[in-house]
């Protein structure tokens, strides 16, 4: 074993490394012939740090909000309180986002797997989004027999969380009424 490897294999963390490197790459040390590196690494090569040679992706997180209420409570045909609703999106759940890069419809998907469900979660699911400058839009969909029941609930669903994304300013309603929501702030 030559001069060089046994100073690699001495030396802790990425300082090791990066001589092995080098020694890959064919800088000779003074005095030494080229040294092929350890296959595996030393059992410091991960020093205090924690360095694995590695980069992981940055994990990205948000939080949704949702409801403890029944949604029937407030919008059940009879009923149809969304704004009252709307108030009960106070409980904090905490989910993780696709990595960096993912598309927009990724991105939401992600919060509505956490923050929808039934019929709300079955549509909006199904649909591609866009943002636009901040601005995310929802597409226009078909109805169904209880349309109204269902939005009653989701739309402050969708809108609360769209609103949380990271880098959405406001939410449109593409092609239907009320369809500006600002961030609130």
């Amino acid at each position: 074993m030559s001069k060089l490897r046994v100073a690699v294999d001495c030396l802790p963390g990425c300082v090791g490394v990066l001589l092995s490197a080098l020694a890959c790459a064919g800088v000779p040390a003074k005095g030494a012939a080229p040294v092929t590196p350890p296959t595996e690494p030393s059992a410091d090569a991960t020093g205090d740090v924690g360095h694995t040679g590695a980069i992981a992706p940055k994990r990205r997180t948000m939080t949704v909000l949702v409801s403890v209420e029944s949604p029937s409570a407030y919008c059940n045909g009879e009923q149809m309180d969304s704004d009252g609703y709307r108030k009960t999106l106070t409980r904090e759940k905490a989910i993780d986002l696709p990595p960096a890069g993912a598309s927009d419809t990724e991105l939401v998907r992600a919060v509505l797997d956490a923050a929808t469900e039934g019929m709300c979660h079955t549509v909006m699911r199904q649909l591609n989004y866009r943002n636009d400058a901040g601005t995310l839009h929802v597409p226009r969909f078909d109805g169904w027999a209880g349309v109204s029941i269902t939005m009653c609930s989701c739309k402050p669903e969708v809108e609360v969380n769209f609103a949380r994304i990271p880098g959405v300013t406001r939410v449109v309603w593409d092609g239907q009424s009320q369809d500006y929501v600002p961030v609130p702030r």
